[in-house]
């Protein structure tokens, strides 16, 4: 199946992709509304703790469960997971919160 050289090749991969995309959809709506360098010190103080937190929960069940990466329910999960972030979205866009305007 998988070596152990490739599953730490993914989770490294995994990580660093959830840290730049992470930062990057906290800091575009941001850099609207204030300097960009500002706006990057924001995210880096906000994001991480909670990117690492996040990440190390995952990847520690990824290797304490053989095969939590590939599980069925996992899939279902990741669907619903998905459906509630974009109806949130949705929401979001929809209903701007109170004093915001567009």
């Amino acid at each position: 199946m998988y070596s152990d050289g490739d599953m730490i090749l993914t989770i490294a991969m995994a990580v660093t992709l959830a840290f730049i995309i992470g930062y990057l959809f906290t800091m575009i709506p941001m850099s609207k509304t204030m300097p960009l360098k500002q706006a990057a010190k924001m995210t880096v103080i906000g994001d991480t703790a909670s990117i690492a937190a996040m990440e190390t929960i995952e990847n520690s069940l990824a290797f304490a469960i053989p095969g939590f990466m590939h599980t069925l329910p996992r899939g279902i999960v990741l669907l619903r997971f998905r459906d509630h972030f974009a109806s949130g979205i949705r929401k979001q866009h929809i209903m701007p919160a109170a004093g915001h305007s567009r």
